[in-house]
């Protein structure tokens, strides 16, 4: 904050205050083939239930559709994740020490991003990255047929509205960016903040960027990573 490469834009709540949230732009934003543009934010979120640690992330917008592109580093990790108790003044100095090393991390984000949009798709390699995002589950032992035809209409459900998204979807009719695997991931990603049902904003929130919404928008970008390298 102080030397100006970053700056708080908003902040909230979640529940009754059980989970605090701020959201900082970082300067400079991400231009992928020049056209499409990704702003650089970090997501600091902090728990009172004594169970919810203090975490910091990634947490790029997507400029043209507001998407938010969720993401950890390897193997999910945040870029600080602590429990309260002793000690965490010091972590958070600790931190505060690597904060320039972790914006650089920004630096291959870009190009992660950039490499996805090399990358062409077809018909068949679409189907096969949305079956990988969205795998249809196996019936459990127990499990009532009706139960088990709902989740996987769901699923179905889930795969259609990322394919039509994969060619609608708001910012993937950019000529350089249409029919690409940056396409498809960020048809996702629109799927999990603009077209699924929240019962209210507070919601939405704690899907898109702490729950179940997030999760997904992570896996489709790890299985994506996973076509750039094969």
């Amino acid at each position: 904050i102080e030397t100006g490469r970053v700056s708080y834009e908003t902040a909230g709540a979640l529940g009754r205050g059980e989970r605090v949230w701020l959201l900082a732009k970082v300067d400079g934003n991400i231009r992928i083939k020049g056209a499409d543009e990704v702003e650089r934010y970090l997501l600091l979120s902090n728990g009172h239930d004594g169970r919810t640690a203090l975490k910091i992330r990634f947490t790029p917008v997507r400029v043209v559709c507001q998407n938010t592109l969720n993401y950890a580093l390897a193997h999910g990790r945040d870029l600080l994740s602590s429990h309260h108790g002793q000690g965490l003044d010091r972590r958070m100095d600790r931190a505060q020490e690597t904060v320039g090393i972790i914006l650089k991390q920004y630096d291959s984000l870009a190009q992660n991003y950039s490499r996805l949009a090399e990358v062409q798709m077809n018909v068949e390699r679409l189907g096969q990255y949305l079956g990988s995002v969205f795998p249809l589950p196996k019936r459990r032992t127990n499990q009532g047929e009706r139960s088990y035809r709902e989740i996987v209409a769901r699923t179905n459900y889930l795969r259609r509205t990322s394919e039509r998204l994969f060619d609608e979807g708001r910012g993937n009719k950019l000529p350089a960016i249409r029919g690409t695997l940056w396409a498809a991931y960020n048809g996702v990603t629109e799927l999990v903040d603009h077209h699924l049902a929240y019962d209210n904003a507070e919601n939405r929130m704690a899907s898109v960027c702490f729950g179940e919404g997030e999760r997904t928008k992570q896996v489709a970008f790890e299985v994506a990573l996973q076509y750039v390298r094969n």
